[in-house]
């Protein structure tokens, strides 16, 4: 079974799972989907024979799974805390070296916590709304490299929080039912800053090698001593994106 196949039986399941509960101005919701970058910045390069080319796009980009708890305090505004789970798209590339042929993944992932505030209008049966959050982020970005010669090794930047902001507009469709229906476009605005890449694997021709690395971790910094083999310097990677999403708003 497909990750977008189990995604979409757990979400159907806790929707199963969910009985009768009275409006009292509280929700859940959960919902499901898919960004593309925004706010793009060179992730690597590319070198061939004759030239180089810049890879560019935002570690934002994929599929969002995403689960929240509200509570209107009017029937126009209300605050709410969400939880999302980002799954990056890998950006793939190739360089030629030398001799030998490097192929680079790069991808990021994580959670996304965003507390909000909702503005929603009385309209009936559909709703338009509106969520401003800031965003509070726990992310890693997965660096791997394969070459021609046998080599293969992964690097994980992770550390620090990721900062940022999202605003959202979106139409909510009451059913009278157990569950409401919701979708929504959302812009998102982060960066991440992690504090240390970590060296995870590395390995030749099948062989593990990782042992023989002396200085697997390395902290990143704004400023560095020269010559210091354990920092380097501070790196920017871009999460912003452009997305849709849709799901079940459960009052209770």
């Amino acid at each position: 079974m497909s990750r977008h196949a189990i995604v979409l039986s757990i979400l159907l399941c806790l929707l199963c799972a969910v009985h009768t509960a009275p409006a009292q101005g509280s929700y859940l919701t959960i919902g499901l989907g898919y960004a593309l970058g925004s706010g793009t910045q060179i992730l690597g390069a590319a070198q061939g024979p004759t030239s180089t080319e810049g890879v560019y796009g935002s570690l934002g980009e994929g599929l969002k799974v995403n689960l929240a708890g509200g509570h209107m305090f009017t029937k126009s505004v209300g605050g709410e805390l969400g939880l999302s789970y980002w799954s990056g798209n890998s950006f793939e590339w190739t360089s030629d070296e030398g001799s030998s042929r490097i192929k680079r993944s790069v991808s990021g992932s994580g959670f996304i916590f965003i507390p909000g505030v909702v503005f929603s209008t009385e309209m009936q049966p559909v709703a338009p709304y509106g969520r401003a959050g800031l965003i509070l982020g726990i992310l890693k970005v997965t660096d791997e490299l394969t070459s021609s010669d046998g080599y293969a090794a992964t690097v994980e930047e992770t550390g620090g929080v990721a900062w940022g902001y999202q605003g959202a507009f979106g139409l909510l469709v009451s059913t009278g039912g157990l569950a409401d229906f919701f979708a929504e476009l959302t812009i998102t605005s982060v960066t991440y800053s992690p504090s240390q890449t970590e060296l995870t694997k590395l390995t030749y021709g099948g062989q593990d090698m990782l042992g023989q690395v002396a200085n697997k971790t390395i902290t990143l910094e704004e400023s560095v001593p020269n010559g210091s083999e354990d920092k380097d310097l501070a790196v920017r990677r871009p999460f912003s994106s452009i997305g849709l999403a849709m799901g079940v708003r459960i009052p209770f």
